[in-house]
């Protein structure tokens, strides 16, 4: 069952991304995107969240978890205010379901977005990161090969062979970009 979070609920509840989601938020903000965050400003990106819903589990009268709604270029959870935004409560999901929901929301975010220079360090990331049964649900296979994805982009496979030669930032180090650009936001807003 779903239903929409009323504002008397939202005064007191904390948010934060919900664990099955965790690994999919850290993904989706570690990618390369045709647009620059760091040259859009904060505006723009706070702007980009308007009208967009938001998906969780209420665990209690104190706590909600985020698990999709996050794949929006510049989203922090930790700059993030329940109050203003649509928030849908899912009572029944299962985790499995809740990890299924927050890959999804991702994929779609970043094929939309990639740059064509990173297609093969995203193919590599996401084969790394994702869960099989998201993998199998898009590509009908167990991992995104280059023969998949050269059928799907621009690319031809020899394409993709040559920007796997090119030396690239690996997941993790994009994750801790990714966080150092949250704590820079955060501390701006602060002044």
């Amino acid at each position: 069952m779903t239903k929409f979070l009323s504002a008397r609920k939202k005064k007191n509840l904390s948010i934060d991304i919900h664990p099955k989601a965790y690994d999919a938020y850290h993904f989706f903000h570690s990618q390369a995107f045709l647009f620059d965050k760091t040259n859009m400003g904060t505006d723009a990106l706070n702007a980009l969240q308007y009208g967009q819903f938001f998906s969780v589990t209420h665990q209690s009268e104190k706590k909600a978890y985020l698990f999709s709604g996050f794949e929006i270029l510049g989203f922090s959870i930790s700059d993030f205010d329940i109050k203003k935004h649509m928030i849908i409560i899912h009572e029944d999901l299962s985790d499995a379901e809740i990890e299924l929901l927050a890959w999804m929301g991702v994929t779609r975010g970043i094929l939309s977005s990639v740059q064509e220079s990173q297609l093969e360090t995203f193919r590599k990331a996401l084969n790394k990161s994702a869960p099989e049964p998201v993998i199998q649900k898009l590509f009908l296979a167990k991992k995104l090969t280059q023969t998949q994805l050269a059928k799907c982009t621009p690319l031809s496979i020899s394409g993709l062979k040559k920007q796997k030669k090119i030396e690239k930032p690996d997941f993790e180090s994009n994750i801790i970009q990714s966080d150092i650009f949250e704590n820079l936001i955060n501390e701006f807003k602060k002044r």
